[in-house]
């Protein structure tokens, strides 16, 4: 079936305690992808107090919507308790990354957490495992994977540089470098560790695909070419336009079959950057477009006007150059997309045909449902022009009756997109 744009996706998992808010439900499951943040186990906070009745609550709302769960192998959050089981048996097989004059855990840049050796320098088990192999097991064991379609893979980097300071991860009573770019043997076993992981993982869930969260510092290369489906570019608001493009087309080539990128903003941006890096991504891409405003918590749902349009698949492939006067152009079955990433507010003529603006709520001003013949665009903008224009608003079967900041909770009751699982 062919896809339909664009691609929303939310990275909910701040406060998991309150999953099952019937409000939160409501918001979460209008997207296409959520990446979720379940414990093991975890039957609090959720609808049907389990992780099987809270995903098939919101398969209800939206029979077309993916999920994904949030995985990381290369550390250990020692102060939760739901990872005690895994504390101790990193202990027992001495699967720590130490500093080798204390024989201290070494922790990392996340709070409460110890890093693991995921290298081949790390003893093996009983059963011949490894951290990564025993992970992949433990995991698979955790969660309903049949009502999942991703496994969203955290800091998957080129080494450990989340490791609070140099470790000794061969045993050598010699701590090594964490630099990637000063030891190349520690990050090539790293990353093989990181690819050990996912390996184990695919042999026992073949059917669900893989999501690296770590396109914003590397493409995906070397050990990881051809081992991942996907990968989230986290921040896009620290880039330039130039960077993404480049590092995205770096990028595409190393995932599996070209897979589907995640672009992610983050903080209180501005309805232009939103809408610019929403553009950029339909652009650039065939992904998703994720806003998350961590300035509140990874669980603050917020939409953009230009969220709930129904564009329809992609006409033209995703684009490498500038169409007109520096600004990008993409056309799609419904809609047209433009970016401008010149340096100045550009003006272009555009193609043949009814072009409207979209009626939008929270920026009336440039969503104001006109036909255009022509559109001026300020640097750093994106624009979405739909062919049709639906009343009172452009939007997937529904209208908003008042218009909301979009930097609160927004809980309009509109449909959830309905689109057929793949």
């Amino acid at each position: 079936m062919a896809d339909t744009y664009p691609k929303i996706a939310v990275i909910d998992q701040g406060y998991q305690s309150t999953y099952s808010n019937a409000d939160r439900m409501e918001k979460v499951s209008r997207n296409d992808l959520i990446i979720w943040g379940f414990y093991p186990g975890q039957t609090s906070g959720l609808s049907g107090s389990s992780i099987t009745n809270h995903l098939t609550a919101i398969d209800a709302k939206n029979p077309a919507v993916k999920h994904a769960q949030y995985t990381i192998v290369q550390q250990i959050n020692w102060n939760d308790s739901f990872f005690d089981d895994l504390e101790a048996y990193a202990d027992t097989n001495d699967w720590w990354v130490y500093n080798f004059d204390d024989s201290t855990k070494e922790t990392t840049g996340s709070a409460n957490s110890y890093a693991v050796n995921i290298t081949t320098w790390a003893p093996v088990d009983g059963s011949g495992y490894r951290y990564p192999q025993y992970y992949a097991n433990h995991i698979q064991s955790q969660f309903p994977w049949s009502l999942f379609d991703f496994v969203f893979i955290d800091n998957v980097f080129n080494t450990s540089q989340l490791i609070s300071e140099p470790g000794d991860w061969n045993r050598d009573d010699v701590n090594n470098s964490s630099d990637a770019n000063t030891d190349a043997t520690l990050t090539s076993r790293y990353r093989s560790g990181q690819v050990a992981y996912v390996t184990a993982f695919a042999s026992l869930q073949p059917d669900i695909e893989t999501i690296a969260n770590a396109v914003a510092s590397n493409p995906l290369d070397q050990e990881y070419s051809g081992v991942y489906d996907g990968g989230l570019y986290e921040n896009l608001q620290d880039y330039s336009f130039a960077t993404v493009k480049a590092r995205v087309e770096a990028t595409i080539p190393n995932l599996i079959d070209e897979g589907a990128l995640i672009m992610n903003v983050t903080d209180a941006v501005s309805q232009q950057q939103g809408r610019f890096w929403l553009a950029t991504t339909m652009i650039l891409t065939n992904g998703y477009f994720s806003y998350t405003n961590d300035a509140v918590a990874n669980w603050y749902i917020v939409r953009f006007d230009e969220y709930d349009l129904d564009c329809g698949d992609a006409i033209d492939s995703k684009q490498s150059a500038a169409w007109s006067n520096g600004v990008y152009k993409r056309e799609f079955d419904n809609c047209l997309v433009l970016v401008n990433p010149s340096g100045s507010q550009q003006t272009v003529t555009l193609p043949a045909g009814n072009w409207y603006t979209i009626r939008g709520c929270l920026d009336p001003t440039n969503n104001d449902g006109a036909l255009k013949t022509s559109l001026t665009l300020a640097n750093a903008d994106g624009r979405i022009l739909v062919k049709t224009l639906a009343a009172p608003i452009n939007l997937r079967g529904a209208s908003r009756a008042t218009c909301t900041s979009m930097t609160v909770p927004i809980g309009y009751s509109l449909a959830p997109k309905k689109r057929a699982r793949r």
